[in-house]
């Protein structure tokens, strides 16, 4: 199921498998607007992510993040999980991942390939993946556009001071 929360950034789409957050999505069809009234049975992961986005589109931090399921290959898991721990604020780069990513693994990893596997981040916010920057803090791609990528950026650096 899926279930619409409209934040200042936009209307984002929350999908459910009614345990766990499965996806966190800025919609791009402004009649999902609509939809909004007619949800029923919200369940409870679905009311604490949207408590979670009330908080963070508040300027705060939300602190702990509602449960996410992630779905992908394992490293795929691995990187997103790691993401997952950037501190609410803060950035880092695709390159600085990779090297935790690899000590932590005990072999090579390569920017690139972590930059693949944060690409497929399909729990936008509630997996920090606007936090990853490129060379330099250069701000790269995001799924959402990189408006809102600075937007959250923004956002977050006016909460944390």
């Amino acid at each position: 199921m899926s279930y619409i929360y409209e934040s200042p950034a936009g209307i984002i789409e929350i999908f459910s498998d009614g345990e766990f957050i499965t996806a966190l999505k800025f919609a791009e069809f402004s009649e999902k607007r609509v939809n909004r009234t007619h949800q029923h049975n919200i369940p409870s992961c679905v009311k604490n992510a949207m408590k979670w986005l009330d908080v963070y589109f508040s300027g705060k931090n939300p602190g702990k993040t509602p449960p996410v399921g992630l779905s992908g290959t394992e490293f795929q898991k691995t990187v997103l999980k790691k993401v997952s721990e950037i501190p609410y604020g803060e950035t880092v780069t695709y390159g600085e991942l990779a090297k935790s990513i690899a000590s932590e693994a005990g072999k090579p990893t390569s920017a690139r390939a972590v930059g693949r596997a944060v690409g497929s981040n399909k729990v936008l916010l509630l997996v920090p993946c606007h936090r990853v920057m490129g060379k330099g803090g250069k701000i790269t791609g995001y799924s959402a556009g990189t408006e809102i990528k600075q937007y959250l950026l923004r956002l977050e650096m006016m909460g944390n001071r």
